[in-house]
């Protein structure tokens, strides 16, 4: 399984007020909060998460590397969110669209729940130096909006 290819495996990227990363299939988009920040009346909380003892990229990048074929490394994902409940999934059959931006002034993924004109909703901001191979990875894809 190759990057950018078969999959999107981003080990920094930045989800409104969270910092993480990023795992996509043509099925499948995870985020995975390595921190965590919430701002509540003038104070703000910062919570840091690790994953079997090592930091939430390392943890990743050993699980991508190990899964032998995308279903697998689908099965892991779903299987690490069971005990990781932070972390942020949507099976792309089952939203109504979604966007890729790869522009100059920022990058991001947006998705809709239904099928109406309006109504995206910011799931990842910021996917840096790999934007555009992100949005080649979904360009075909039939959900893309």
């Amino acid at each position: 399984m190759q990057n950018f290819r078969d999959f999107i495996f981003l080990p920094d990227v930045w989800m409104i007020t969270d910092n993480g990363c990023f795992v996509g299939t043509q099925n499948h988009l995870f985020c995975i909060p390595s921190k965590m920040e919430e701002h509540r009346s003038r104070k703000i909380t910062t919570t840091r998460f690790s994953l079997k003892g090592k930091s939430v990229p390392e943890a990743i990048d050993e699980l991508v590397r190990n899964a032998s074929n995308i279903r697998e490394l689908e099965q892991d994902l779903l299987k690490t969110k069971e005990g990781f409940p932070e972390m942020i999934h949507y099976n792309l059959n089952e939203i109504g669209a979604f966007k890729v931006q790869a522009g100059f002034l920022g990058s991001g993924i947006h998705f809709k729940e239904g099928t109406g004109k309006f109504g995206y909703r910011p799931f990842m901001q910021r996917m840096g130096k790999q934007k555009k191979e992100v949005k080649a990875f979904y360009q075909n894809h039939p959900k893309l909006g």
